[in-house]
């Protein structure tokens, strides 16, 4: 009897440690497919040199990486990259900072200040509004430009989603530093919803479910 609840208790967890590895294999397997590894975008092909950052100002800290290509030592261009609504450097590091790097760029991927609850700047996310953010992007801009491997002249911003409608109110504020911007489904609709949510600024409650 107790050989046969030992034998049990065995391939109880040989099922279960084969279940968890199926799982994780078709984790991967979703994870390459909506994320395929990163490619250069032209014929060059450089490694990437990650540079962890911290822009701290005003009593906050921003969390930052700056990517480049290896190698490479003139100033370069550099592409900033703003998140969307609940979403993190990573994405943006992934997605367009490191396709960026190896074809020969810099890009600058950061987390907003509360920007997602999880996230590895600080505040809270209850605090973050598009206007904390412009100001968060603002000092990312002016940290970038001083940056020794950046060439100030060719500054650029790519805003995702919500990071798209933080990108087209910050760069008025600095038109004299942005060379270019490219705003992908940029959430222009933010104001327009509110105001279909909520009919005056009474209205508003302290907290709304958001997921």
């Amino acid at each position: 009897e107790s050989r046969k609840i030992r034998m049990e208790a065995v391939t109880g967890i040989i099922i279960g440690a084969s279940a968890a590895a199926g799982l994780g294999l078709l984790s991967l397997v979703n994870y390459r497919r909506f994320m395929p590894a990163a490619k250069p975008l032209n014929n060059k092909n450089y490694r990437v040199a990650v540079k962890p950052c911290s822009v701290e100002t005003k009593g906050k800290r921003i969390y930052g990486e700056l990517l480049t290509p290896k190698g490479v030592s003139k100033k370069l261009p550099v592409v900033i990259c703003a998140h969307g609504y609940g979403s993190h450097y990573s994405l943006t590091k992934a997605m367009i900072g490191k396709p960026l790097a190896m074809s020969g760029w810099a890009a600058f991927c950061f987390d907003f200040c509360g920007g997602a609850p999880k996230n590895k700047s600080t505040g809270s996310f209850h605090d973050m509004t598009i206007f904390t953010e412009k100001a968060d992007l603002l000092d990312v801009i002016d940290y970038v430009k001083t940056l020794p491997q950046i060439d100030p002249r060719r500054i650029y911003l790519l805003g995702e989603s919500q990071g798209g409608m933080v990108s087209a109110i910050a760069a008025p504020e600095r038109a004299e530093d942005i060379r270019a911007m490219v705003l992908y489904y940029p959430a222009f609709c933010i104001p327009d919803d509110a105001r279909s949510k909520f009919t005056s600024k009474n209205a508003i409650p302290d907290e709304v479910e958001a997921f």
